[in-house]
Parts: structure tokens; sequence; C-alpha cells
């Protein structure tokens, strides 16, 4: 029979073993933490930042202040926002198939494609200010004054100017810029 003591110390065991456990949240927080470095002041994180598939409500870690030299993608989780995404993305950033409303928060600089197509878009407020590479938005998630098709073609560069046309191909507006 074991003692009160015995007892009590194997619980003690239980609980630590739980307690240590870390959820899924905090391993990847953990994972990216270890990943930043600071050069002159700025935190990166070298290589790709992949968040793809996690059933995420929000990011694990706020990365606002971080540069990514890589791609970074947030692709098929739970999002409603991009609060706490990289403000520098060197190569893709992709938040496709998420619940997004609008592209508030997003980075201000993506050195490659930019893709938020599957998301219910209401605005397309908070666009990057440079996407160096393709912009990947699906045309029926446009807000209702900006339905129809993206020209020169549904996935437009923003090296390029661009012209918002309705289904009779009536332009909407000259360009869009920044909304």
């Amino acid at each position: 029979m074991r003692s009160f003591k015995q007892f009590f110390i194997e619980a003690l065991e239980e609980v630590e073993k739980f307690v240590s456990k870390k959820s899924p949240q905090s391993q990847l927080h953990a994972e990216i933490a270890k990943r930043i470095y600071i050069k002159k002041s700025v935190r990166y994180i070298k290589g790709d930042v992949d968040l793809r598939h996690k059933l995420l409500t929000r990011m694990p870690l706020d990365l606002t202040d971080v540069k990514i030299i890589g791609s970074f993608r947030c692709s098929g989780n739970l999002f409603k926002s991009l609060h706490g995404v990289p403000h520098h993305v060197e190569h893709h950033f992709h938040c496709d198939h998420n619940n997004l409303i609008n592209l508030e928060y997003s980075p201000k600089y993506v050195g490659g494609d930019y893709n938020c197509l599957q998301n219910p878009l209401e605005s397309l407020k908070g666009l990057p200010e440079i996407v160096k590479g393709d912009f990947y938005c699906d045309p029926q998630y446009t807000p209702p004054k900006f339905k129809g098709w993206i020209l020169p073609h549904i996935y437009p560069t923003f090296r390029q100017k661009y012209v918002l046309r309705d289904e009779f191909g009536d332009d909407i507006a000259n360009t869009i810029e920044r909304l």
C-alpha cells in the first residue's frame, strides 16, 4: 500500500507532466521566437515562416516589427484579421483561405506575390504599399462597387496600372492604388 507521501509525490509528478506539455499554439510561438535575430536594432527571421493549416484564429506571436527574409504563409486558418503579421516580407505573402473581411495590418512591403484568394473580403482597405509580384484576389469577393474583372487580367501586378471594369466592360475606376 502506498503512503500518503508517495501518493502526493506521484500526483505532483503527474501535474508537472501535464503542465509541461505545451499547447500547439505555444509550441508555434516558441518555434518562431527562437528564429528571430537582431541586427542593427532590426528584428529578422531568415527563411520562410509557414503557419498553413494550423487552425489558428490569430497569430501565435506578434511579428509586426519583424522583417521576414523569405515567404510568409498563414493560409488555411481561421484568421479574421491580419493583426500581428510581419510588416515586411521579402518573398511571397499568402493569407488565402481564411475569414478576412479586409486587408488591414497587411505587410507594407511584399517582394513577391500577395495572395488573398478565398476570403470573404468586404473591403480592400489595408492593401500593401508595395507588392513586387502578382496580387491574387477573387473577383467574387471584391466589394460590390468593384464587382467585375480586374484588368489587364484577373491577377494584376502592382507594377502596372490596372482598371476595374464591370460585367459590361465599362470602367468603374481608373486605378486602384490604395483605398
